[in-house]
């Protein structure tokens, strides 16, 4: 089963070199490239930033969308999360593409450090996604452990003691 699991996500070390996001300019990205992406406000920023990291799917796929969250300040929940959702996923034409306006699943503001796992499926006619990553407006925010994967993989490890996290992958380059 190993074999077969794959993190979808780009950059899940979140390294310099790795696909780089799209920022609001209301935040300072970090990428550390030991696996966590700090986000840090700007002087007198009106809202908390965000990161953009696109990804191809199969239309009408079941997929997995995990990550940790943790803030600087230890105090939750965090609220000034830009837009009120730490996490958007819409739907993008390409791979460039970030004005999609579909959204697929939203998730609210961190309301403890740790793991969250959103669970969505793919519109039909849909083969890119758009995953927004939310910073807060006053603190700094790091987010690691990016997983997307499809449900039927993630699902069959869970099940099989396996964990969350590929075998076969837990970081660098993407396999082709």
């Amino acid at each position: 089963m190993a074999g077969d699991r794959y993190n979808l996500f780009y950059n899940p070390l979140f390294k310099k070199t790795g696909q780089q996001a799209l920022d609001s300019d209301s935040c300072t990205l970090d990428y550390r490239g030991d696996g966590t992406l700090g986000m840090l406000p700007v002087s007198n920023a009106s809202l908390g930033g965000y990161a953009v990291f696109n990804a191809p799917v199969t239309p009408g796929g079941t997929y997995v969308f995990s990550f940790s969250v943790r803030c600087a300040s230890g105090v939750y929940p965090v609220t000034d999360i830009r837009i009120g959702h730490m996490l958007t996923i819409r739907t993008a034409a390409s791979m460039t593409d970030t004005g999609g306006t579909v959204n697929i699943v939203e998730l609210g503001a961190p309301d403890h450090e740790g793991a969250y796992t959103v669970r969505f499926t793919v519109p039909t006619g849909v083969s890119f996604v758009s995953i927004y990553l939310r910073g807060s407006q006053s603190q700094n925010v790091a987010f690691s452990n990016p997983l997307l994967e499809l449900a039927s993989t993630y699902d069959a490890a869970v099940a099989a003691g396996g964990g969350v996290y590929p075998v076969l992958f837990n970081g660098g380059t993407r396999p082709e």
